[in-house]
């Protein structure tokens, strides 16, 4: 899928598996865009949306990506987990 597909269904679809689909376009692969498009699938209530979108967000190189790694709040140790390691491997401490 092309990063503009994958662009227009995150930012209408409330379909969790298309969502997934489209946020498995990003890959691994570093970015330099913001990464705040991908907030609304953060409000999804979907803990594996969750996990993928912030290891997404955690791949952008934007001043923004801090941010938003150290503001997003989870009672899942998964999830906390996953943000302090991806804040680590950016050498950047958690708060």
């Amino acid at each position: 899928m092309s990063i503009p597909k994958a662009k227009q269904i995150i930012a209408s679809s409330c379909d969790t598996n298309a969502l997934q689909d489209a946020i498995s376009a990003f890959g691994d692969k570093r970015r330099k865009s913001d990464p705040s498009f991908l907030l609304r699938l953060l409000e999804m209530e979907d803990e594996l949306l969750d996990y993928t979108t912030l290891e997404v967000i955690g791949t952008h190189a934007h001043p923004k990506t801090r941010e938003l790694l150290e503001n997003y709040e989870s009672d899942e140790e998964e999830i906390q987990e996953l943000i302090r390691e991806l804040l680590s491997k950016r050498g950047w401490k958690s708060n």
